[in-house]
């Protein structure tokens, strides 16, 4: 693997062993920047060397192995870079790779200096996308969890609970396109078998339709129909006086083996 460079900084690094070009063992101790046939390094993708014997400080430490001095301008290209040197008369070929790295990735991968830069630049392949998300970005203002303590079902405990509370949320949903009551499942069953059971009593307000139902309950509970030797109807409530005489009704049997089974039905007469 490839060492890291910085891009744009000076840098001393390592090459070698320098060792002679006929057993290929023993170390070269006495190569120098001004007696090597070359002293180069060949940037990224580029055909041709730069010459660097003019400007870098060669210097053997030990055992053959040298250090290089490359100056800014040197590694001022992102990708590989290799540094060459060949003495053909002396020492076989030696050579090192780099890979030159953004400041940046370089401080945050090997500096510890700083973080690899992950901003959102494009969304979906949009950078407009992304422009407008971040222009959104000042209305969180505040933890979604900081608008509300409520749980739902703290929301739902609530005594009195409004459709008109929901803002347009009603209407929203009658602006659906298609509505139809069995796309509730059991919601309109529930809701039947729930007004059903409620309590009359509870629903007795001056005008409202629960008030006419109490009304007609406790005025027919104990009612009984008498019929007439002249085919009139009375009818009697808690044993009362007769409250009516209807001469357009008149008893006719239900099943004419048991005279007493009757029902009322209008007179033909």
């Amino acid at each position: 693997m490839s060492q890291f460079l910085r891009q744009s900084t000076a840098a001393t690094l390592p090459i070698g062993p320098a060792v002679d070009k006929s057993d290929g063992v023993t170390p070269e101790t006495g190569l120098a920047a001004g007696t090597v046939d070359e002293i180069v390094v060949y940037k990224h993708d580029a055909t041709a060397a730069t010459d660097i014997s003019g400007t870098t400080t060669f210097t053997h430490r030990a055992g053959g192995m040298y250090t290089a001095t490359l100056s800014a301008s040197d590694t001022n290209t992102r990708g590989r870079l290799m540094l060459y040197v060949r003495d053909t008369d002396v020492c076989l070929p030696m050579w090192a790779t780099f890979m030159v790295i953004a400041a940046n990735v370089y401080d945050a991968l090997v500096g510890g200096t700083d973080k690899l830069q992950v901003d959102a630049v494009e969304i979906s392949s949009s950078t407009t996308t992304a422009d407008n998300v971040e222009a959104k970005i000042g209305n969180l203002d505040a933890q979604v969890s900081s608008r509300s303590s409520h749980s739902a079902a703290a929301v739902w405990a609530v005594g009195t609970r409004t459709l008109t509370s929901f803002g347009s949320l009603v209407a929203d949903i009658w602006a659906y396109g298609t509505r139809t009551l069995t796309s509730f499942g059991t919601l309109v069953a529930q809701i039947v078998g729930a007004v059903l059971d409620e309590a009359r009593a509870d629903h007795d307000e001056a005008g409202s339709v629960g008030e006419t139902i109490n009304h007609v309950q406790a005025g027919t509970a104990n009612m009984r129909v008498l019929g007439r030797s002249d085919g009139s109807v009375e009818y009697h409530n808690d044993g009362a006086t007769p409250q009516n005489r209807d001469p357009r009704l008149k008893l006719t049997p239900v099943d004419t083996t048991d005279p007493t089974e009757v029902v009322m039905v209008p007179s033909t007469s």
